[in-house]
């Protein structure tokens, strides 16, 4: 009896041994698995921290460059192709379409938003006319103006290019009447094409030679020379010359 009462103790304790062996391995089992969901969501959350700084997660990258977009779309454009090319898009017009209504190539267009080309004053009048926005009107923003009586001579608003100059005198008052400008042309150089804007100009020669053409007839001016002419008219000045020519002018309306 005594050997069958401890095999049968034996017995007893081995089943509870390999029951406890059981219990024990579920209840760690049971145990690792919040534990390993836990590191996960942690470490996703991590990565979701991380990404906006590595831009390396490749499910988030796409999402987190697109973050900054808004702010930089929101910063000035600096060059003049650039604010062209924003002003466009702000109209929603394709570059195809914008070479369409203003008679330039496609190609010049690209170039000119670019910075790789400067146009001329007759071939940027002709964009912003399409654009809806004055000459002078469109440079006078960009400088923001000098709002005062005395306009120092670094203070001029410049709207030519290509070898002529164009500067506009602006004092910040929107409201004015009358526009005033002092212009140069460089020997061989021209507005590139004829100009046309609705008013009045009247300019003095003060140095130089120029010829100025208007409804198909052309009139060399010398220094000293006025003219008066309807802006209206398409026209042109250029100088073969070899001096440079220096004009002082006054326009209507003040925009242009």
């Amino acid at each position: 009896m005594q050997n069958n009462e401890r095999l049968a103790v034996s017995e007893t304790l081995t089943t509870n041994l390999i029951w406890f062996a059981i219990l024990t391995r579920g209840n760690r089992e049971v145990a690792d698995v919040p534990t390993t969901a836990a590191g996960n969501r942690g470490a996703c959350a991590m990565n979701e921290a991380k990404a906006p700084l590595s831009g390396h997660m490749s499910g988030n990258t796409h999402d987190h460059l697109a973050e900054p977009r808004p702010q930089a779309s929101q910063a000035e454009p600096s060059s003049m192709g650039a604010r062209l090319a924003a002003v466009r898009h702000q109209l929603g017009l394709s570059q195809r379409r914008a070479a369409e209504l203003s008679g330039l190539t496609h190609g010049a267009i690209c170039m000119i938003e670019q910075d790789k080309v400067s146009p001329s004053v007759a071939s940027l009048q002709k964009l912003l006319t399409v654009y809806g926005l004055p000459l002078s009107r469109f440079f006078a923003e960009e400088e923001g103006g000098v709002t005062g009586v005395v306009i120092k001579a670094e203070q001029l608003i410049e709207l030519g290019s290509q070898g002529v100059s164009m500067k506009l005198v602006h004092n910040g008052n929107k409201r004015r009447q009358l526009g005033f400008m002092l212009e140069s042309y460089a020997p061989g150089t021209d507005t590139g094409g004829h100009v046309k804007h609705q008013g009045e100009e009247v300019g003095t020669v003060l140095e130089g030679s120029v010829i100025l053409t208007i409804a198909g007839q052309s009139y060399p001016l010398e220094a000293g020379d006025c003219y008066v002419i309807d802006t209206g008219e398409p026209h042109r000045f250029s100088n073969p010359s070899q001096q440079t020519c220096r004009i002082v002018s006054a326009h209507t309306p003040a925009s242009f």
